[in-house]
């Protein structure tokens, strides 16, 4: 028995079935939208009897996430839609070491049994195929269920006290959230920090292969630059060729290995040209496969401070360079990072970008905790009376109770809640604060969601 992804319309002799794809730790969604999705409208187009796996499942590590029922429910609410099998692949220890397995597994069989008894039309099935749209089961009276749309916000990395909208294209209901908390960062310049790249001599990778084994360091007709300046460095891209969305990049081998398991923020001043395409910057290890990217979108002039809280996750599939896949969002060992890129992304067929940057930081975490998260929806205010230390997170879904979990998935706390913000149909205006005192954090993450009337 023999899978594979689809090799042509006459590859069924040879592949009992196809759409089989790598897990990854990151931008799992976007991955499964882009990779696994599309690999299913391919098979079917060859005849080719598909899954949807590997599908990964993971304790916490410095590297990625926990595996958490949102992204399983993703998975198995679309293998519902495609009558597809779905393959996990995983181990006992990230079993054993993730707190939600069995909340997850049995999230896994409701889904799996409403399939195996074709419990839902066509017609609501052809509505889950929908790439990005997510849906949860809905348990209604007699043991049935129904399937209610869920939407999520984009999620929201909060520094201090801070507002942000959010517009809920659904009937009034109560808030539903996750606030996740993360480490403090150090300021630019801090002594704390690590100096990546500085200005003076480069010990640039000009021969051979370039990156993940290609044959370039930049798209046909497109010229790539990097100066260093006394205190700073320019890079340039002239884009002659007819790549829409040219790049170029500097392979660079850093003086020494570097440890940045505590470094995952990376900080510069940039000085951009407004013309919308990326400066952006590639860590890798030194297992020569794996990396992480960290974008700066030039739609500026001038000189600004960017901070990168976090590397990219599934908007790396919205480029078009070397490492627009599944490598830099699989894991990563932050332990060893012995090269770094610098590229240019997105230069238009006829352009020119420009842009600057000086000494490239990676910024240290100051693992401070949150005290008392505290959301205030439009006019209403709910304080979470927790303390949640640097990855843990706290979800609430609008019931009487909120859980606090660690970075495993292990519930640390239950808390009771009386009151409940409501978000309102339409706009809403978020707010997030927390405890301010010395030793304590003001660093989180926070995600919304809503849901819609049930499918039929």
């Amino acid at each position: 028995m023999f899978a594979h992804t689809p090799v042509s319309d006459y590859s069924w002799h040879v592949f009992s079935r196809g759409n089989t794809t790598d897990f990854l730790q990151a931008g799992i969604i976007e991955h499964f939208d882009r990779v696994t999705l599309a690999g299913a409208r391919e098979s079917i187009r060859h005849l080719q009897p598909f899954e949807f796996g590997w599908f990964g499942f993971f304790a916490h590590s410095e590297d990625g996430a926990a595996t958490r029922p949102r992204e399983m429910e993703y998975a198995w609410s679309k293998a519902l839609a495609y009558g597809a099998a779905m393959s996990l692949e995983t181990n006992k220890k990230s079993l054993d070491g993730n707190g939600r397995t069995r909340e997850i597994f049995a999230l896994i069989k409701n889904w799996d049994d409403l399939k195996l008894r074709d419990y839902f039309p066509e017609t609501i099935r052809e509505q889950l195929k929908e790439p990005g749209k997510e849906f949860a089961l809905q348990p209604i009276a007699n043991g049935q269920s129904q399937i209610v749309p869920v939407i999520y916000s984009p999620t929201k990395y909060v520094v201090g006290k801070e507002s942000w909208g959010f517009n809920n294209p659904y009937l009034e209901q109560p808030l539903r959230v996750t606030v996740e908390a993360r480490p403090t960062l150090a300021a630019y310049g801090d002594q704390a920090n690590r100096e990546l790249l500085k200005a003076g001599a480069l010990n640039l990778y000009t021969s051979g292969n370039g990156p993940l084994g290609g044959s370039s360091r930049q798209t046909a007709g497109l010229q790539f630059t990097i100066k260093s300046m006394s205190d700073h460095f320019d890079v340039s891209a002239v884009n002659d060729g007819s790549n829409p969305q040219g790049w170029g990049c500097a392979e660079i081998v850093l003086d020494t290995v570097m440890d940045l398991r505590q470094h995952r923020a990376l900080g510069t001043w940039v000085e951009g040209d407004g013309s919308g395409a990326f400066l952006h910057f590639v860590i890798e290890d030194s297992g020569r496969w794996s990396v992480r990217d960290y974008y700066v979108r030039l739609n500026f002039t001038g000189w600004r401070y960017i901070q990168m809280p976090e590397s990219a996750k599934g908007e790396v599939y919205d480029f078009a360079f070397p490492y627009s896949n599944y490598w830099s969002i699989r894991g990563l060992n932050f332990g060893a990072i012995s090269r770094l890129y610098v590229f240019l992304t997105g230069v238009k067929s006829g352009a020119t970008v420009k842009a600057s940057f000086r000494t490239l930081e990676a910024l240290h975490e100051k693992p401070l905790p949150l005290h008392n998260p505290t959301l205030r929806v439009n006019d209403q205010s709910i304080m979470f009376p927790v303390q949640l230390e640097p990855d843990w997170y706290l979800e609430y879904d609008g019931s009487a109770k909120a859980r606090v979990f660690d970075p495993n998935g292990f519930t640390k706390a239950e808390i009771t809640i009386s009151r409940v913000p409501s978000l309102r149909q339409g706009p809403n205006v978020i707010e997030l604060s927390c405890d301010r005192a010395e030793g304590r954090g003001e660093t989180a993450k926070v995600t919304l969601a809503t849901r819609g009337e049930p499918r039929r």
